[in-house]
């Protein structure tokens, strides 16, 4: 596979987990807030009528998706990074490369 395809395949990736952290931060905050009293409602206040569970997941479960979607975000970037090296170095370089000389 070439180097753009795996790119574009890495990018596309990193952006659609990058929402789901959104939508499953915002489920946590909005939907299914902790503790009474606290977060942000968007379903009003909690009592008789509350929200426990949303598509069948608690609001711990949802908790759960929202740590491994993080966890796999980070493990992108880090091979996006990877296949970045040489640029990354060479910025690093321009920065304290060109500082050196100046002195």
């Amino acid at each position: 596979m070439k180097r753009d395809s795996v790119n574009f395949i890495l990018n596309l990736a990193s952006f659609f987990i990058f929402f789901a952290i959104l939508a499953t931060a915002s489920v946590m905050i909005w939907v299914l807030p902790h503790g009474e009293g606290q977060g942000l409602r968007f379903r009003g206040a909690r009592g008789a009528g509350e929200v426990n569970e949303l598509l069948g997941l608690s609001r711990h479960e949802w908790g759960d998706v929202h740590l491994w979607l993080g966890a796999a975000f980070v493990a992108l970037m880090v091979i996006h990074i990877i296949l970045h090296w040489s640029r990354v170095r060479h910025y690093v370089k321009s920065i304290f490369g060109g500082e050196a000389k100046r002195s």
